[in-house]
């Protein structure tokens, strides 16, 4: 008996010494789908969601950092105790995913914080890697995880499905990278607040194929916007209920990610397909 609780408590040591093992951002390639623009498309010099402010711990509880196999980064949001919605271009071709959640330091995550491993993945069959339709994927956690002011899923938008947004001010936040010129993503969570813009004049910039009704796109006040390893995270907007999802990172300008709009995943667009592959209830949201 002694000697089984002796070895039951040198494989607990060894897990929770495993987790807290942080990112070393070194040796990840962060993604974002990067497209060619129109040419003569209108630019806006803007900056990067890593210029943005930093997060305070509480201000993100859905926030999740996805580590792909062991080279990928992508972000990626708690949507139930047991699911993470991200980007299809972020789960496709991996295998494994290294989930991080409530923690702001990638590289020394917090007390409190909790990673998991998951295999199980849903990308979405129409997702197309030439046209980025339906950029969305559902990565199933091994085990429920418990709420708490660190950790806690974000609201979808059941009671806003006839909403386009435009004109509103949302929130994306993530490690992206700090400047095109940089290579790593960042250590701490940051965000940055972007205003909702037309897809009208969205296709004024990316080729009117890519912008259809299922995105929705950004421009940044005072020079913000998202990049490379941003890919997956969400966009919010605050409601007296908490945050609610409206976007999902997807892809920005091939040669900047501060002088054009982004474009996300419309969430609004695939609740039904959510719902389809998940135990989410709406009448919770």
């Amino acid at each position: 008996m002694a000697t089984t609780a002796v070895i039951f408590l040198s494989v607990l040591a060894a897990i929770q010494a495993s987790t807290k093992i942080g990112v070393d951002v070194s040796s990840l390639t962060p993604r974002l789908q990067r497209v060619p623009v129109l040419k003569d498309a209108p630019t806006r010099p803007q900056g990067r969601i890593t210029e943005g402010k930093t997060a305070n711990r509480t201000d993100f509880p859905h926030q999740a950092a996805l580590v792909l196999d062991t080279s990928g980064f992508c972000g990626g949001s708690l949507i139930s105790s047991e699911w993470i919605l991200t980007a299809a271009h972020c789960a496709q071709g991996v295998g494994r995913f290294t989930i991080y959640l409530g923690t702001l330091h990638i590289t020394q995550p917090e007390n409190g914080f909790e990673v998991l491993s998951s295999t199980t993945k849903i990308v979405h069959a129409g997702y197309s890697s030439t046209t980025f339709h339906n950029d969305v994927a559902l990565i199933r956690l091994p085990m429920s995880v418990s709420k708490t002011k660190f950790i806690s899923p974000v609201k979808l938008p059941f009671k806003n499905q006839t909403d386009d947004f435009v004109g509103k001010v949302a929130k994306a936040s993530g490690w992206g990278r700090t400047s095109d010129s940089v290579q790593d993503i960042s250590d701490v969570l940051k965000y940055t607040e972007l205003t909702v813009i037309t897809n009208s004049d969205c296709q004024e910039v990316f080729n009117k194929e890519m912008i259809r009704s299922s995105v929705l796109c950004t421009r940044g006040k005072g020079g913000q916007n998202v990049c490379n390893g941003d890919s997956g995270g969400a966009l919010v907007i605050p409601t007296s209920e908490g945050s609610l999802q409206i976007g999902i990172v997807s892809f920005g300008a091939v040669n900047s990610c501060s002088a054009y709009p982004a474009a996300f995943a419309r969430v609004t667009s695939f609740l039904p397909w959510i719902m389809a592959n998940t135990d989410l209830d709406p009448s919770k949201q």
